[in-house]
């Protein structure tokens, strides 16, 4: 299952972190697991390289999060968790969404 961890502060995003795999299918053919991994790069992509905001990014083998108090970067925060949101809804054995308060 994946695990995505949205943490917030006074009620606004400021990062996330996800981890472990779908198992929706057989690596390679896994689906669920493509549709979560574009749209965390996307995320991380955007706020880093687009929008050029100072992010932590940290990567890891099955893990990534990313953390920015910047006001810019909720807006890319919200849009990840909505899309995560709507997956989790259709594949609730594969995808766990958490909200932490920091």
């Amino acid at each position: 299952m994946i695990q995505a961890e949205f943490f917030f502060s006074q009620g606004q995003p400021v990062g996330f972190s996800l981890s472990g795999h779908a198992e929706y299918d057989d690596y390679g053919q896994d689906i669920v697991c493509a549709g979560v991994t574009s749209a965390v790069q996307t995320i991380a992509n955007g706020i880093s390289e687009c929008a050029k905001l100072p992010a932590d990014i940290d990567v890891q083998q099955n893990k990534i999060s990313v953390r920015c108090n910047q006001q810019e970067a909720q807006v890319w925060f919200w849009a990840l968790h909505l899309q995560l949101s709507i997956m989790a809804q259709q594949y609730t054995q594969n995808i766990k969404l958490i909200s932490t308060e920091v």
